[in-house]
């Protein structure tokens, strides 16, 4: 997220590839963001869900997010539909300096070539 005046929401881009089945969204802050309260993690699949792998998530260095930070239920039967990315939501004002890595868990089918 950028200084002054910050950023609402950022978006990954080419985070999971299309047909992908996510297992998971994890996240860790390398740099300590202000002005925002917390940020939520969420997905651009038919919604968008702005905090469907996390909501409320701290702001402080090391804070981290998994699976049971989930606020809905997500299916690895049910693969992504045109490649899917993670929206980072601030919660109560524009965030200032954050920095989120965000590690995407998925796995992929290919059919054999021979």
């Amino acid at each position: 997220f950028a200084a002054n005046p910050g950023d609402g929401s950022k978006t990954t881009s080419g985070l999971i590839p299309d047909g992908a089945d996510v297992i998971g969204i994890t996240s860790y802050v390398t740099v300590e963001g202000t002005n925002c309260t917390s940020v939520s993690l969420g997905d651009n699949e038919g919604g968008p869900d702005v905090d469907r792998y996390a909501a409320t998530s701290a702001l402080t260095v090391g804070t981290t997010t998994g699976n049971s930070d989930a606020t809905a239920q997500y299916d690895i039967l049910h693969p992504a539909i045109g490649a899917k990315e993670v929206i980072v939501t601030a919660n109560g004002g524009n965030c200032f300096d954050l920095a989120i890595r965000i590690e995407p868990h998925y796995k992929t089918v290919t059919a054999p070539t021979g």
